[in-house]
């Protein structure tokens, strides 16, 4: 529930090149498959719908290759693959930057976005504050929802939307639903960015996600 809401705006590393590289890759196949059964066993529970155990070991392994192929970096480099700093997107983009605040001991929150093009201009800005006590992660799932709504508002066909919690990403980029505390607001970012030309989620370390919190 959302109390007294105010609000303001304005204008993995998957494993190396090298031969240690098999280990790293059938780990994260048995992760990916164990997480694929329990979505299976979800779903054929509440959608009385299912696939066979062939079927979901070939989804899994065509998404883990998909995305080790994007994804791949050198064994010990994975800190190093989170940048630090903001970087402009591409012509034709606008990246939004999402973030959220708790305000204790006052129970209440900040969501904060920002809107720049490729010359790093910002081009709006909207912060939001309301009552109600949250999980950090929820606080910032709020905010990437405020930030997907701004760009249906204003019509950017092409957007990346970047934050600093590596585990709403996570889920905001897998395929499977989330039944965490989540899954609402994950489910509704999802079916937001689909009506995009081009939706990205982008994680960058906190020294690069400053934004305006009201």
């Amino acid at each position: 529930m959302v109390l007294n809401l105010c609000i303001s705006s304005g204008p993995v590393c998957l494993g190396g090149t090298n031969g240690t590289a098999s280990l790293p890759w059938r780990l994260h196949l048995l992760h990916f498959y164990l997480l694929a059964v329990w979505w299976n066993r979800n779903r054929a529970l509440m959608e009385h719908v299912s696939l066979s155990a062939g079927d979901l070991l070939s989804f899994v392994s065509n998404y883990l290759a998909s995305f080790h192929q994007v994804n791949i970096s050198p064994v010990g480099t994975a800190s190093k693959s989170i940048p630090a700093s903001w970087s402009p997107p591409k012509i034709g983009e606008v990246k939004l930057n999402f973030d959220g605040a708790l305000f204790a001991p006052s129970s209440e929150v900040g969501l904060g976005v920002i809107a720049r093009d490729a010359a790093g201009a910002c081009i709006w800005w909207k912060s939001v504050c309301k009552q109600g006590l949250y999980e950090p992660e929820v606080v910032d799932a709020f905010a990437a929802r405020e930030a997907i709504l701004l760009a249906l508002r204003f019509g950017w066909r092409r957007i990346i939307l970047e934050g600093d919690s590596a585990n709403l990403l996570f889920k905001l980029s897998e395929p499977f639903p989330d039944y965490s505390i989540l899954g609402p607001i994950v489910r509704d970012i999802k079916l937001l960015a689909s009506g995009f030309d081009q939706c990205r989620f982008s994680l960058v370390r906190r020294s690069g996600n400053r934004l305006p919190i009201a």
